[in-house]
């Protein structure tokens, strides 16, 4: 899967596809990065850090997994963006996906969000086994909200005062979901707890 994205201000030539053991170095870089610039991520700094062979490690394993994927978004040689889907492997859950993702704040409002979720919508549909996608996101996240919305996720639920800042801000954590095209029981879907 290789694809250009757009850009809204013709300034973006990213590519996205899937991220590869080879990569690890890149996607440090990006992760170190996001962590300098967003206050929407779940992780503290130290706890998404991986060396540059742990990275490898688990980038190999996201390749070798059928029910997991990384994307990564490629421009000049830099990793701008990645989003990864993952499911649990047990058979009553398999047919769900979480989706994270997250964009350099250098290269947002250039497409690539809406790229990236697109290229693992186009996953998750074809893998075979994803029925739905889900996610988090920060409340005050609008720019991502309005995202997912526009891709077609719906809001399913918030969880008040999930998220602590270490300055002792409380975040709501927002859970949208996206019933894919492939998904075989359309009205299974209302009256979701």
């Amino acid at each position: 899967m290789n694809m250009n994205a757009p850009s809204n201000e013709g300034t973006s030539s990213a590519c996205i596809r899937p991220a590869t053991a080879g990569d690890a170095r890149a996607v440090n870089a990006y992760v170190a990065e996001i962590f300098e610039s967003s206050d929407f991520l779940i992780s503290s700094p130290n706890e998404a850090h991986m060396s540059w062979w742990r990275r490898r490690w688990w980038l190999a394993m996201k390749d070798a997994r059928a029910l997991e994927t990384c994307l990564i978004a490629i421009d000049a040689g830099a990793v701008i963006g990645m989003g990864e889907c993952y499911s649990d492997a047990r058979a009553r859950t398999r047919h769900v996906a979480t989706l994270s993702m997250g964009v350099a704040a250098s290269h947002q409002g250039k497409g690539i969000g809406k790229a990236l979720i697109k290229a693992l919508i186009g996953w998750a549909n074809s893998n075979g086994v994803t029925e739905k996608l889900q996610l988090h996101v920060h409340s005050p996240n609008k720019a991502a909200i309005a995202l997912y919305k526009g891709a077609g996720f719906i809001e399913e639920g918030v969880s008040p005062r999930a998220i602590k800042h270490a300055d002792g801000r409380y975040i709501d954590d927002i859970t949208m979901g996206l019933w894919l095209a492939n998904e075989g029981n359309e009205d299974d879907t209302k009256g979701q707890n």
